[in-house]
């Protein structure tokens, strides 16, 4: 039967809306005794948590943990991070993706910083740069033991599962009604437990494809769970259809193969705005290479090699190409320094300020595409023939 897997099949029917004091000490009972020890959970200093909220946006946990860490100690208080540079912050958001959150995040920090200290209630943290409804609850909730709820995805899925809701969570009187709903059910003495309680129960448990309901302790108070249709909720509007892009990327060596050539994305390039790469183009047809190449002031060479990358709905198959510059070219003669800028659009990067992950490393803050780290890997993969710098 659909939606049985890890299930009971003698499970007993919810027939009426769970009590709302018996889902949560259910809920953290089970919390206090099963949640993961994750870094920004030691500590419910705002800043702490605004930082971590902001990081955990469309991203997955085990890839937030260890970046989490190391934005404190680059940046311990709200204070330092409202003095950093845009390129400072972003050149340690490097590797997370969806810049325009480190944007946000910044401006938030430098907001807070001009006012000297977090607002405590949901209404003046909405004020902020960056915090919508969700980030406003969270950091609430969380920091300040505001008992408002959370609506995230995970918090959605066990939501519409208990209450079997048919309804998209996208749809806004779907959302006003589990608001409605999680209202009744916080707990006003631990909002912040039981706000991460309902978030971590949707991560481990309460899946999307493979729920563990044995192991759920709401597990007989859920009515898709008696139904025996987990996976049927939540509802979700059709996906968008992937799309397969070709793309190049120019490779200009300094003299001794020691450095890069390197561009910045403008102001408008969307969410990969500000980030430094190798200067690249969208191929349709064999011919775009030579018009393009012409384009960027250079003249291609021989391939390096290739890689895939993935941004959101984007799959790409990037081809590395290496090319010279031609005579009026874009970049002038090589700075003497490593890193240095030629213009405000372009700069020469050494290898060697690269990491074994091809993450920047240099002594000038230089925020660079995931793309761009997964270029110097693949360049280093052909190390030995090409002579390229290596990091130690």
């Amino acid at each position: 039967m659909k939606g049985l897997q890890n299930e009971k099949k003698d499970a007993p029917v919810a027939r009426t809306p769970p009590d709302a004091e018996r889902v949560r000490e259910r809920l953290l009972a089970w919390f206090r005794e099963h949640r993961r020890h994750l870094p920004w959970r030691e500590n419910r200093d705002p800043y702490r948590v605004m930082v971590s909220e902001f990081m955990l946006q469309q991203t997955r946990v085990e890839v937030v943990a260890p970046r989490f860490e190391e934005f404190l100690l680059r940046f311990p208080s709200v204070e330092q991070l409202a003095r950093a540079t845009r390129e400072e912050v972003h050149d340690q958001w490097s590797g997370l993706g969806y810049y325009r959150r480190a944007d946000l995040l910044h401006a938030a920090a430098r907001a807070i910083a001009e006012e000297g200290g977090f607002p405590r209630s949901v209404e003046g943290l909405a004020a902020l740069p960056g915090f919508g409804p969700y980030t406003s609850a969270a950091v609430a909730s969380i920091a300040f033991e505001r008992a408002v709820p959370v609506l995230d995805g995970n918090v959605e899925r066990v939501c519409t599962r208990i209450l079997a809701e048919a309804g998209s969570p996208k749809r806004a009187e779907v959302r006003r009604l589990l608001l409605a709903r999680l209202r009744e059910w916080i707990d006003p003495s631990a909002p912040g437990d039981f706000n991460e309680a309902m978030m971590e129960l949707g991560a481990p448990v309460c899946r999307p494809k493979t729920p563990k309901c044995g192991s759920c302790p709401l597990e007989t108070m859920c009515r898709a769970r008696a139904q025996g249709r987990t996976t049927d909720y939540p509802t979700r509007p059709a996906r968008r259809l992937r799309e397969s892009w070709s793309w190049v990327q120019f490779v200009v060596f300094d003299e001794g193969r020691e450095r890069v050539l390197l561009v910045q994305r403008g102001p408008r390039s969307g969410q990969l705005a500000g980030r430094w790469e190798l200067p690249g183009f969208r191929s349709r047809s064999p011919g775009d290479l030579a018009q393009e190449a012409a384009r960027h002031g250079l003249r291609p060479g021989e391939s390096l090699g290739a890689f895939d990358h993935s941004i959101t709905h984007r799959d790409y198959r990037v081809e590395l190409i290496e090319a010279e510059v031609a005579e009026g070219g874009p970049t002038g003669p090589p700075p003497a320094t490593r890193g240095g800028q030629i213009s405000a659009e372009t700069c020469w990067a050494d290898l060697v300020d690269f990491d074994a992950r091809g993450r920047w490393q240099g002594a000038q803050p230089l925020p660079a595409s995931s793309m761009l780290s997964k270029a110097v890997r693949a360049l280093r993969a052909g190390a030995s023939q090409l002579r390229l710098g290596v990091a130690n």
